[in-house]
């Protein structure tokens, strides 16, 4: 029971994912690497032929299965979308060169379309090839609203019978849905804010969420208010309509990471704060009620959260700020 350390690749730590595949990826600054014994080795994927100063931000598999990262902007180094073709990591063609900070994330969606969000610009990109080549899906200002100024996309999801969503980062903020339906091939008009909204009072900077189509948990959101203190978590079980599910949760600090494991449990873990531990909380009715699971992450004093959290058949995975990926049971 509880957190433990699995084995240490070495590196800054960005993004963790656990693919269709079942193994575990690992996105540090330059390098990816794979695991397929949940953790307790790791080999790295084309040793050498991402740049090596530009850390790793998202990973996707494709829909034919292509490996994908996402990178960060720095220095003479833009972001973009990278593939590994089996012998070696090819960037991506029709990703600008003026992005200011990183590829947020990447999502596969509407059968063979793979999307890729943008942080700060806050532009969507597609891609029907598996990622060789991308365009411009949806414009900032299309989907949040043309008087908005930019705000970052960090996360992309599928909601509502598998459409796109997007959470954004703006002011207004929150979570932003695709208007095209399935199967009716409309051309785009503006994307549809389905919360959380004004009137919730904690609508801006939505950092991290996840939605549940199998179970119907509905669309579960992390965000924070416009100050800089003030977080929440809500739940949506039908579009537009929201409640608060942070019964149990000291909500002044930033919270990092949040998701569900295979068990049905859900995690969240919040910034360590002016000597308040980074905590690690669980919830096992759906957020009904929350409870602390430990304070921070063992030997760390305390001082350690979880940047994001990964999911497979047995375990739940966080990545601490201080570099070391924990796994704890599903369930806990």
């Amino acid at each position: 029971m509880g957190w433990t350390a699995v084995a240490d690749p070495g590196g800054a730590k960005h993004a963790l994912q656990v693919e269709r595949d079942g193994a575990l990826y690992l996105g540090t600054v330059g390098h990816v690497y794979k695991s397929t014994d949940r953790g307790d080795s790791w080999s790295e994927i084309g040793s050498g032929g991402l740049p090596s100063t530009s850390s790793i931000q998202c990973i996707a598999l494709a829909p034919d299965n292509t490996l994908c990262i996402g990178n960060t902007t720095i220095s003479s180094i833009h972001a973009q979308v990278w593939r590994y073709t089996g012998g070696a990591w090819v960037v991506a063609t029709g990703i600008p060169t003026n992005l200011t900070l990183k590829i947020s994330a990447l999502l596969r969606a509407y059968g063979s379309e793979f999307f890729a969000g943008t942080a700060f610009n806050g532009d969507l990109y597609r891609s029907l090839d598996n990622g060789a080549n991308w365009s411009l899906y949806a414009p900032n200002a299309k989907i949040i609203d043309p008087a908005s100024a930019p705000g970052a996309i960090w996360i992309l999801l599928l909601v509502d019978g598998g459409r796109i969503a997007c959470g954004c980062e703006a002011d207004p903020g929150g979570l932003f849905r695709d208007p095209r339906i399935l199967t009716g091939g409309q051309s785009l008009s503006q994307w549809k804010n389905i919360g959380p909204f004004n009137v919730d009072g904690y609508n801006a900077n939505v950092r991290v969420a996840f939605s549940d189509l199998n179970d119907k948990d509905g669309v579960i959101v992390c965000s924070r208010r416009r100050s800089s203190d003030g977080k929440i978590i809500s739940r949506s079980l039908s579009e537009g309509v929201w409640s608060t599910v942070s019964s149990g949760i000291v909500v002044s600090k930033f919270i990092a990471g949040l998701g569900k494991d295979v068990s049905g449990a859900w995690w969240m873990s919040q910034q360590y704060s002016g000597g308040t531990f980074g905590e690690t909380y669980r919830s096992t009715n759906k957020g009904t009620s929350w409870a602390k699971y430990e304070a921070g992450f063992p030997g760390a004093a305390g001082a350690v959260w979880a940047t994001s959290f990964a999911y497979d058949d047995t375990y739940i995975y966080a990545v601490g700020n201080d570099d070391i990926i924990y796994r704890a049971p599903a369930g806990g």
